[in-house]
């Protein structure tokens, strides 16, 4: 008995406990968003939205939240799923090959959150996504029918800003502006980091 109990406590004790990797969960104003929604019944008005981290050691991403607010909270209320998107790139930003509409469609969940505005905060939990050291532009692309009910927002961070800027892209041009990747203060100035939190365990 006594040794069952010292491997058990040995095997719990490896057991990693889930930490925050990114926290920019601050919304700064809610004037201060661009779209970052999938539209597979209108594409010319999908876009997406990514912000860079540099994980010094190897991480596992369990987690990865952001906040958005809503012309209309029913097209909230049919979201399901949303693309997961990781491009390991320079510090000048994603590459014209990265396209937030491919990224891995996962389940997420939607929740209201009051924090300086009203805001809702869209989650993928359960994830088990495993990253090298380095440098990586991560986002969570919003997939749901347009319907005629409205565009979402991501909210700016409230934050202080840190390595680059936010960088934002609207790849058929359905705006007159943002095919390629560029840096979403260019588009709205005074945006600088996106709200984005990133939970898991580091290695």
């Amino acid at each position: 008995m006594r040794l069952l109990t010292c491997f058990i406590l040995g095997t719990l004790g490896t057991v990693q406990a889930q930490q925050v990797l990114y926290d920019h969960s601050r919304p700064s104003s809610g004037d201060q968003w661009l779209n970052d929604q999938d539209f597979p019944d209108y594409q010319i008005y999908s876009c997406g939205m990514v912000d860079d981290d540099v994980f010094s050691r190897p991480v596992t991403i369990t987690s990865i939240s952001i906040w958005t607010n809503c012309e209309d909270t029913r097209w909230l209320n049919g979201l399901r799923v949303a693309h997961v998107n990781i491009f390991q790139a320079a510090e000048r930003g994603p590459t014209r090959f990265n396209d937030p509409r491919n990224g891995k469609l996962v389940k997420v969940s939607v929740s209201f959150q009051f924090w300086v505005v009203p805001s809702f905060r869209i989650t993928a939990d359960h994830l088990k996504i495993k990253l090298s050291p380095g440098r990586y532009w991560i986002g969570l692309m919003p997939r749901g029918r347009y319907r005629d009910i409205g565009y979402c927002g991501h909210l700016a961070a409230q934050d202080p800003f840190s390595l680059s800027p936010a960088f934002w892209r609207n790849p058929i041009g359905g705006f007159g502006l943002g095919t390629p990747w560029q840096a979403a203060r260019s588009i709205w100035p005074g945006f600088n980091d996106m709200t984005l939190r990133i939970e898991g365990l580091s290695r």
